[in-house]
């Protein structure tokens, strides 16, 4: 049996798209490499299979330092995650065709941004996730629609997932009459990472065509924090939305939590909302932009934080011991 710490299955697995109109190594390593027309010329170009041979050393890719951190602080990684969420054995052989031809069969997973159109001004986001960000701001980053040319040449069918992002997917139409094309949707694994500001149920019959769904529903805080931090989000309205998720079938609903200086405070509080609402959270500790990553949270905020309420993804990005 392959060792699992030398080789991450993104890299085998999982074609990444960015709201730029190009490809990553997976949603966290979002540095733009060598972008190409073709997602088959990406996928065996140099340039990955560079980073292919690095990990197969047992080197990190300076793209991959969030999940180098993570595991060297003992918190998880997203790397550990794709080895628990992609089939051992076809991840095994995906490695080892790779090893004997240096070519990468083709990727049986999406994880698509699709965009930057979003209707929110989170405080640590940017123009290159939302197209308001980038209005208020007059630059143009990303694109705020993929054509619908372009999801005719992405990796054909059965796929094993298809992960959305976006901006926000609920406001991209292409998107979604592009999901509903799908033709064994049965056999795929659906997820989606939204900001919980639309009411999913015009998407219901698109979502439900799928095996299994898993919604992660981005908050940073509970109500009025939530309001302040995420600039257009109506509390009650994200509430609402969340509970018609849960109430779906076979649908995994949890929440994302972007974890900064500015709402360090503010943890607590969500996670026992959480807890009451039967809710998981996942944990995403921003390093990026650096002024706001958890390194500059003032020694007076550090010192009244109740730490025994945090969780320990948090206390442990904070370098508190266990």
């Amino acid at each position: 049996m392959m060792e699992k710490p030398r080789h991450c299955p993104a890299l085998f697995m999982q074609l990444c798209t960015t709201t730029r109109g190009d490809y990553a190594l997976c949603c966290q390593a979002q540095q733009q490499l060598n972008p190409t027309p073709e997602w088959q010329e990406w996928w065996n170009s140099d340039e990955i299979n560079h980073k292919r041979r690095q990990m197969a050393r047992g080197e990190w890719p300076r793209e991959c330092g969030g999940c180098q951190q993570a595991e060297q602080q003992g918190r998880g990684s997203l790397r550990e995650s794709y080895w628990r969420n992609y089939p051992r054995e076809s991840i095994e052989q995906a490695i080892t065709e790779w090893q004997r031809t240096r070519r990468a069969p083709d990727p049986i997973s999406l994880d698509l941004a699709v965009g930057n159109t979003c209707n929110l001004k989170c405080r640590q986001c940017n123009a290159e996730w939302s197209s308001a960000i980038a209005a208020e701001q007059k630059v143009k980053i990303a694109r705020p629609q993929a054509p619908r040319e372009w999801y005719d040449t992405l990796p054909k069918e059965p796929l094993h997932t298809v992960k959305v992002q976006g901006g926000e997917p609920m406001l991209q139409p292409r998107l979604w009459r592009w999901l509903r094309s799908i033709q064994r949707p049965e056999l795929t694994r659906f997820e989606m990472v939204t900001n919980g500001t639309r009411d999913p149920a015009p998407y219901r019959d698109a979502m439900m065509r799928f095996r299994e769904r898993i919604v992660f529903v981005s908050v940073d805080a509970v109500g009025k924090r939530a309001e302040q931090l995420r600039r257009g989000t109506k509390w009650h309205e994200l509430v609402q939305n969340v509970k018609q998720f849960q109430s779906w079938p076979n649908t995994y609903t949890a929440l994302i939590c972007c974890v900064y200086k500015d709402n360090i405070e503010d943890i607590a509080e969500l996670c026992e909302w959480a807890r009451t609402n039967k809710l998981d959270i996942i944990w995403n500790i921003l390093e990026e932009p650096d002024h706001l990553s958890l390194a500059h949270v003032p020694a007076a905020v550090r010192n009244r934080l109740p730490m025994n309420q945090l969780p320990r993804e948090v206390r442990l990005a904070l370098g508190e011991s266990l």
